[in-house]
């Protein structure tokens, strides 16, 4: 009976040890939906700005629809949470701690007041002023040394930009 129950935990601690480093490989899809508070509708250009313990993941910029897509290896996302950060055009700053373990959609409601984000206009300044380096999805193809630097996967793999397919540029970091 001790050897049985003995077996039982170390087949359940495989299984549970297995399942974290599986996850530690992954690509992981996060949705963020904006909307007024209000009256559901979207918030077209809101800026999403996504850190993990004090190192920054990405920023966002949201399409019409109000959707914001990122990408990201699971490895990046320290101790299973992201802190989100959200600016939309005449909103109230959004701040959450989420749990992320797997694919997630992430609904926004901002609350509509006066700020100094007013305009399409003001987007870019407002990166400017915040410190935000890199916007996710905006990658200056004419570089150079963007195009003869190799890039990892969060597998592992390593390829030439030139080799990265298109819809999965936004998978890979710079080495």
């Amino acid at each position: 009976m001790k050897k049985a129950l003995i077996l039982l935990t170390l087949f359940l601690f495989s299984k549970i040890n297995s399942q974290t480093l599986e996850n530690n490989n992954t690509i992981i899809t996060i949705d963020i939906v904006t909307t007024h508070n209000d009256s559901n509708y979207a918030i077209p250009y809101a800026i999403s700005k996504i850190s993990s313990d004090t190192k920054n993941i990405g920023t966002l910029l949201s399409d019409y629809d109000g959707l914001s897509r990122l990408n990201i290896c699971s490895k990046k996302i320290l101790n299973n949470k992201i802190k989100l950060q959200v600016f939309g055009i005449d909103c109230k700053p959004f701040e959450r701690e989420y749990k992320i373990i797997k694919d997630t959609t992430i609904n926004i409601k901002l609350k509509c007041r006066e700020t100094n984000l007013k305009s399409r206009k003001d987007i870019d300044s407002f990166i400017y002023k915040n410190g935000i380096r890199k916007v996710c999805g905006t990658i200056n193809l004419i570089d150079e040394e963007i195009e003869n630097a190799n890039y990892i996967h969060c597998d592992g793999r390593i390829k030439k930009y030139n080799n990265i397919p298109a819809n999965e540029i936004h998978e890979w970091d710079k080495i």
